[in-house]
């Protein structure tokens, strides 16, 4: 019986194929890609077909637009039926990069077909004297024309201001200009009339001004194309401004974070007064404090903002710092960038009575010998000694310092530990010589 068993021939086993990463969850190959760095995404796309269009999701979350011919093409392989239509739903993110304002009008509604987009970052160049009216008429725009308007929880607004250069004479793709009347040279910004970037139709100017040798005329930028004309409407007096952007600009419903670089930011956030969601501010170039239109008398006050980061180089903003704590009496997290303090100085801060995390950069290289961190802390001690800062927990500090050796960027950290008896300090820092 055994010898009869044991002549029995059993057929090969088929041999299983080698398990791939391919095999797993498409849920579990995104959580390994996310501790790859970019260039591990890049070379994981480029195994395959399937493996480009799992990494897309993780390797692309966003889209940038700006003023090409190729724009169009860009765009393509999201259309339906394309390669990539599948995953118009997996961008979360734009950017709009334009010269000209007009040319928003054709960008913005190409946004129509990512429907889950929530953050969104326009940048335009030659703003000049239509930043007023380009704030007050952007928001109806993007409002009538995006669908998922009210879902956007971050916004950011980037003015250049561009020059008269980029204005040229004869150059249809640009803005033409068109004199609005004589005033004296020490007012306002004005040009001379033989200046060579004048079009040849001045209809507002007349003969005898323009050929005024000692004549000086303030010119207003006009826009080249009926469309352009009535989405911005004519020029608008700052006193205008005030009073329309309180009432006319209507945030989107979701929005969490706020970043304005443009002129009068502080008149700029009169719409916050409606919102509950905004939590987070990022301010440049701001050395007033927003007016309150109801009561002039009483600081206006922002209480749910809770981030609030200022970006400045103006000889002024120091006055401005010692008011904002007023404005904003919530803020937890402040960050101070480029503050041109000539000295290694934390008393010009405001104190803000909930603040946890302070983070200040120098935008002045600091003169004489480095004397680190004993410095600080004897400045965090006269604050809290004070009772001033009674929530920080955490400080980090950037700045440039030049000695007999050199110049140096200097960095420091500090944890904050509040025990019983006294404050415990916990520092952390980087000396090193700059390149």
């Amino acid at each position: 019986m055994n010898l009869a068993m044991s002549s029995i021939t059993i057929p090969p086993q088929v041999a299983e194929s080698k398990p791939t990463l391919l095999a797993l969850p498409t849920e579990v190959i995104l959580s390994i890609l996310y501790f790859l760095n970019s260039e591990g995404k890049e070379q994981f796309a480029k195994c395959s077909r399937k493996c480009y269009f799992i990494a897309f999701r993780v390797r692309f979350s966003g889209v940038r637009l700006a003023w090409r011919t190729s724009v169009y093409g860009y765009l393509k392989p999201f259309s339906d039926g394309e390669m990539l239509s599948s995953f118009r739903e997996y961008i979360r993110s734009t950017s709009i990069a334009v010269i000209d304002i007009g040319q928003l009008l054709t960008l913005i509604p190409l946004l129509t077909q990512f429907p889950n987009i929530t953050k969104i970052y326009i940048k335009v160049m030659n703003t000049y004297l239509f930043d007023k009216p380009l704030y007050l008429a952007l928001f109806p725009l993007l409002n009538t024309t995006l669908p998922f308007y009210h879902n956007i929880t971050e916004l950011r607004l980037h003015w250049e201001g561009g020059y008269r250069q980029h204005y040229r004479k004869g150059d249809p793709e640009d803005a033409c200009i068109e004199a609005t009347g004589y005033i004296p040279p020490t007012n306002g910004m004005p040009i001379r009339s033989n200046n060579t970037i004048l079009p040849q139709n001045l209809p507002a100017a007349t003969f005898e001004q323009l050929n005024d040798p000692e004549g000086y005329y303030n010119f207003r930028l006009g826009l080249h194309t009926l469309p352009q004309r009535e989405f911005l409407g004519p020029y608008i007096p700052l006193a205008e401004f005030v009073k329309r952007v309180a009432t006319e600009v209507h945030l989107p419903k979701s929005l969490k974070s706020l970043r304005l670089d443009i002129n009068n930011p502080e008149i700029c956030l009169l719409p916050l007064i409606d919102s509950t969601a905004v939590d987070t501010l990022h301010l440049t170039d701001i050395t007033r404090i927003t007016p309150n239109l109801t009561n002039p008398s009483e600081i206006l006050q922002f209480h749910t903002i809770k981030s609030l980061t200022l970006d400045s180089k103006s000889k002024s903003y120091t006055r401005y710092l010692q008011t904002i704590a007023s404005q904003f009496p919530n803020v937890e997290i402040f960050k101070l960038k480029r503050w041109s303090c000539k000295k290694w100085d934390l008393n010009g801060i405001p104190n803000f009575r909930a603040l946890r995390e302070l983070k200040c950069t120098w935008s002045t290289c600091m003169r004489g010998e480095w004397d680190g961190v004993s410095s600080f802390e004897g400045q965090l001690k006269e604050r809290f000694g004070r009772g001033e800062w009674r929530e920080l927990r955490k400080v980090r500090l950037f700045g440039v310092t030049a000695t007999v050796k050199g110049y140096f960027d200097v960095w420091l950290g500090c944890r904050v530990r509040r025990r019983v008896g006294g404050v415990v300090f916990k520092w952390d820092s980087c000396f090193k010589k700059c390149s």
